[in-house]
């Protein structure tokens, strides 16, 4: 019986991780991987956003766990900031659809120059129920606050490529999340 468990668990990891293309010649707007334990991460490739006024680049990027017989309740953000020198403390948010999501344990994870501009990573968390929310509305501007001596706010729109990959995303990922949610 062990042997039987064993070969099944080896042909889903075999199929799950070479599944990454939705449709033939696309690639897929996010990938996900068996952990083990009945338990897929998903990981939503870097969406390009523009800073207002050409102030600054952000790269932001999702990962989530779905679990079989679990809800975790966060969900991973990363951003990525180009060109732009952030200083004090760093808040990030996310509005969609007249809402704000107030992005919670923002922490630097490196800065660098690159050709003598900055780089800076970010890393950060928000809940499940509030990413439903932008999968949903399929839309977001991405919003960070340096607070030093005066707060600098700081705007950042998608893409236009890139709405049809958060559209494509969103399409698929959405009932993913609305039942686990809603059991």
């Amino acid at each position: 019986m062990k042997i039987i468990n064993r070969l099944l668990s080896f042909c889903i990891l075999t199929i799950t991780l070479f599944s990454c293309k939705v449709d033939s010649g696309i690639t897929s707007p996010y990938v996900s991987y068996y952990k083990g334990d009945n338990t897929l991460l998903y990981f939503i490739k870097p969406l390009k956003m523009s800073g207002e006024n050409n102030k600054g680049k952000v790269d932001v990027d999702f990962t989530f766990n779905d679990q079989k017989d679990s809800d975790s309740s966060f969900v991973t953000v990363n951003f990525t900031v180009y060109n732009l020198t952030l200083n004090g403390t760093v808040k990030s948010y996310i509005e969609c659809n007249g809402n704000t999501i107030d992005l919670q344990k923002n922490e630097k994870v490196f800065q660098e120059f690159v050709s003598g501009s900055p780089k800076i990573r970010y890393t950060s968390q928000m809940s499940k129920a509030s990413f439903l929310s932008v999968l949903k509305y399929k839309d977001f501007t991405f919003k960070l606050s340096a607070l030093n001596s005066k707060e600098e706010v700081f705007r950042f729109l998608l893409k236009r490529k890139y709405h049809n990959k958060l559209n494509k995303t969103s399409t698929q990922l959405y009932d993913i999340l609305s039942q686990k949610i809603t059991q």
